[in-house]
């Protein structure tokens, strides 16, 4: 009969890979045992049974990846993972776990779908648009958007607006003027893009996708159809070094073309994107959540959230998630 051998709450927690916090609780709990034998535990040194330690880890391990995992290792939301099972681009399983069903991914399947996604997209360093940046794609005084469609009739030719500071002109033979010389050559904007109050909905839908080097490609006609529907005020957008981001409010097409639709489910970081009965919908992963809480606490959150400098919302969703991920892992 082999000897019982013993693991110390700390050695029991970086085997578990939990906190120490939660081999404690698991210890008040009842789900792990203090050995009892003589001389073996003490007041201030516990020890642990090794045997029920590797049994309980056998019991709890997560069956595979959940959706949250794979989206805290690309920077994205658990419910934009999901969206990607849905499409058939990632081997999902609902299985039981706890007293919930829940998507399990075999890690061989999460650390290819890391790559290829990493790959097509590339990691990205903002999850939300940045305070005061990100609008320097419209100019008032011109009343024109980067990458806008211009057409002159004198030349028969179409342009786009292809920098903005100086705002600077590209035909299609490659041809660079000053807004200037294009308005010169006759070059109009062949839309004008209404102005759409701001939207209070909370979030982005958040797209990245690599910089197209022809002006003609169908990626800036989709670029222009989002602005149609939401202009400057309702979107951030950062284009630099190849690479162009976009943070929408949530925004309806109707009737969109089948190339325009593969590129929006291409290049979704973050949010989701629907389509059904002729209507593609984008929208953000953000919702809210209204519950009371006592006066006392609401004045401690205001405090706390001003120390860091951030909304109280942004604060309260910081503490939400913090304490979901923590929950989630135990």
């Amino acid at each position: 009969m082999s000897k019982e051998t013993y693991m110390s709450p700390k050695e029991a927690a970086d085997y578990l890979e939990k906190s120490l916090l939660s081999v404690y609780k698991y210890i008040n709990d009842g789900k792990l045992s203090v050995a009892q034998e003589e001389g073996i535990s003490t007041k201030r040194n516990r020890l642990l049974y090794t045997s029920e330690v590797k049994e309980f880890k056998n019991r709890t391990s997560k069956p595979g990846w959940t959706t949250g995992d794979i989206g805290k290792k690309l920077n994205i939301s658990a419910s934009s993972v999901y969206s990607f099972i849905e499409n058939g681009d990632l081997k999902g399983e609902k299985k039981r776990w706890g007293n919930r069903e829940v998507y399990f991914v075999e890690p061989k399947e999460a650390l290819r779908f890391i790559d290829w996604y990493q790959q097509e997209r590339g990691s990205s360093t903002l999850t939300s648009p940045k305070k005061n940046e990100g609008k320097s794609f419209y100019s008032k005084k011109h009343n024109l958007y980067l990458f806008q469609e211009l057409y002159s009739l004198h030349l028969k030719q179409m342009a786009r607006v292809t920098s903005m500071a100086p705002i600077k002109v590209t035909d299609e033979q490659g041809a660079i003027y000053t807004i200037d010389e294009a308005v010169e050559l006759g070059f109009k904007a062949k839309k004008i893009y209404e102005i759409i109050p701001h939207k209070t909905s909370k979030g982005y839908a958040h797209f990245k996708m690599p910089l197209p080097s022809s002006i003609v490609h169908p990626q800036f006609d989709l670029i222009e159809k989002i602005y149609e529907e939401l202009s400057f005020s309702n979107i951030y957008l950062y284009a630099s070094e190849g690479k162009l981001e976009l943070f929408t409010k949530q925004f309806e097409l109707t009737d969109l073309e089948k190339v325009y639709y593969e590129q929006l489910n291409k290049h979704l970081m973050d949010g989701s994107v629907v389509h059904k009965t002729g209507v593609t919908i984008a929208n953000s992963s953000i919702e809210t959540i209204s519950f009371p809480v006592h006066r006392d606490y609401k004045d401690l959150l205001i405090k706390h959230a001003e120390l860091k400098g951030i909304s109280l919302g942004d604060y309260v969703k910081r503490i939400v998630e913090t304490h979901v991920d923590q929950e989630n892992n135990k």
